[in-house]
């Protein structure tokens, strides 16, 4: 999406009675248009969580984050499976596990200490 397309949604979604948007997918930090983006969204009335892996975040956005209506959220996650999995109990999400932030139903099979996306009996 444009700098413009992304004005548009965000006053959209104030528009329609929104509190907070999240910018999450990906990594949203190295867009264009992403300083801007925060900034257009606290203007707006709205509450903005950015979901980051925080490896290209800049001086600027640091900045950014430090205003009360930011939040910055992270995940992180060993480069050695093994060490991931360790640790990891069925029925207990681990902090930093991917599976939490799936839909409802995968993290309930979880916690209920079945594997996502099973079928009940």
């Amino acid at each position: 999406m444009t700098g413009d397309d992304w004005n548009r949604t965000i006053d959209e979604a104030a528009g329609l009675g929104a509190e907070e948007i999240q910018l999450i997918g990906g990594e949203p930090t190295p867009h264009p248009a992403f300083a801007r983006m925060p900034q257009r969204a606290v203007g707006a009335g709205l509450r903005v969580r950015v979901h980051s892996n925080l490896l290209r975040v800049r001086s600027d956005h640091w900045r950014l984050f430090e205003r009360p209506s930011m939040r910055l959220a992270t995940t992180y996650h060993s480069t050695v499976a093994a060490r991931a999995r360790r640790g990891h109990r069925p029925g207990r999400l681990v902090p930093g596990d991917a599976r939490r932030h799936r839909r409802g139903g995968q993290a309930r099979d979880l916690a209920e200490g079945r594997r996502p996306g099973r079928r009940r009996p």
